[in-house]
C-alpha cells in the first residue's frame, strides 16, 4: 500500500495516512527496531488496559524505514485548539489534568518499572553534576514512594487528541509503571521550560509572552490535579529534583538540559537554607 498524505512531521517520525481509517508512523532510519517495538507494545498494552489509545494494526518496512500502522484518530490536540482560542487555557488545562488523573487511577503491571529507569538515567547524570551532586539527588529519590500506576511518561499538550468520542492519548514509547506525581512533575517541567514562540521567533516580546502563557496552563493544570487527586504542593516538591535529574539523559536539546541543570542547582540551593 502507498503512502497517502503527510499529516505531520517530527524528529523522530512522520505521520501519514495509510488507507482508510488508518495512518502510518513512519520512523526516522535512526530509529532503532527496538524503540518502534516498544512503542508497538507499549501502545496494545495501554489498550488492553482500556486506555484511551489508538488501535494498533501492524509494524511496516518501506523504503529502508519501519512504521507502525494504526488507527486514525481525527480531532484536534490541546495545542491546535489553544492557538485559536487561548481565552480557553484554563478550560483545558483542567481537560488535560483530568485525563492524566484518570490515567493514574489504572494500577499495572506490564509497563517498566520507573523506579529502575529513573534510578539509571539519574546515575547517568554523574557526568554532568558531579559526583557528590549525583549521590544527593539518589539519596533524595530513594526517600520516595514507589507505586504501580500508568505513568505516561510524555505527557503534554500534543498527544492528547480530542476525538469526537472524547479524549485519545498519543505516543507511549516512555510509558512506565510507577508514582503518579512523577508523571505529574514530568508535565510541569516541560512546561516550565523556554521554549521559542512558534510566530516572530526572533521577537524578544513574544518569547516571554509565549512562556508566560506556558507557565499559566502548568499552574492551571497542576491546580485541578492537585484538587482532584488530593496531591499536596509538598509531594509535588519532594520529586522536583529526582524527576528534573532523568531529563539530563533524555533526547532533549543541549539547551533544555542547560536550563535543567540550572533549575536543579537552584533547587538543592534552596533545600540547603
Amino acid at each position: 500500500m502507498k503512502m497517502g498524505e503527510l499529516v505531520s512531521a517530527g524528529d523522530r517520525a512522520e505521520i501519514f495516512t495509510y488507507g482508510s481509517g488508518t495512518l502510518v508512523k513512519l520512523f526516522r532510519k535512526e530509529i532503532s527496531s527496538r524503540h518502534i517495538q516498544r512503542e508497538a507494545n507499549n501502545t496494545m498494552t495501554a489498550k488492553a488496559y482500556g486506555l484511551p489509545v489508538p488501535a494498533v494494526k501492524d509494524i511496516i518496512h518501506f523504503n529502508g524505514r519501519e512504521g507502525i500502522v494504526m488507527e486514525h484518530i481525527q480531532g484536534p490536540t490541546i495545542t491546535n485548539i489553544l492557538r485559536k482560542s487561548p481565552h480557553k487555557i484554563k478550560t483545558y488545562a483542567q481537560k488535560f489534568a483530568q485525563v492524566q488523573a484518570d490515567l493514574h487511577s489504572i494500577s499495572v503491571t506490564d509497563f517498566p518499572s520507573q523506579r529502575e529507569f529513573m534510578e539509571k538515567t539519574i546515575l547517568n547524570s554523574l557526568g554532568r553534576l558531579g559526583h557528590d551532586t549525583t549521590e544527593t539527588i539518589l539519596k533524595l529519590f530513594k526517600d520516595l514512594p514507589d507505586a504501580d500506576r500508568v505513568c505516561h511518561n510524555d505527557f503534554h499538550q500534543e498527544n492528547i487528541i480530542f476525538s469526537k468520542n472524547g479524549p485519545v492519548i498519543l505516543d507511549w514509547q516512555e510509558a512506565l509503571r510507577g508514582n503518579p506525581i512523577a508523571d505529574v512533575v514530568h508535565a510541569v517541567l516541560v512546561q516550565e521550560h523556554p521554549v521559542p514562540a512558534p510566530i516572530l521567533k526572533t521577537s524578544s516580546y513574544y518569547f516571554q509572552l509565549h512562556n508566560k502563557y506556558r507557565k499559566l496552563f502548568a499552574k492551571f493544570y497542576l491546580q485541578e490535579y492537585m484538587k482532584l487527586t488530593n496531591t499536596s504542593s509538598g509531594q509535588i516538591r519532594d520529586w522536583l529534583i529526582p524527576v528534573a535529574a532523568t531529563r539530563l539523559f533524555t533526547k532533549v536539546s543541549m539547551e533544555e538540559k542547560d536550563w535543567t541543570e540550572k533549575y536543579i542547582r537552584k533547587q538543592l540551593g534552596a533545600l540547603a537554607t
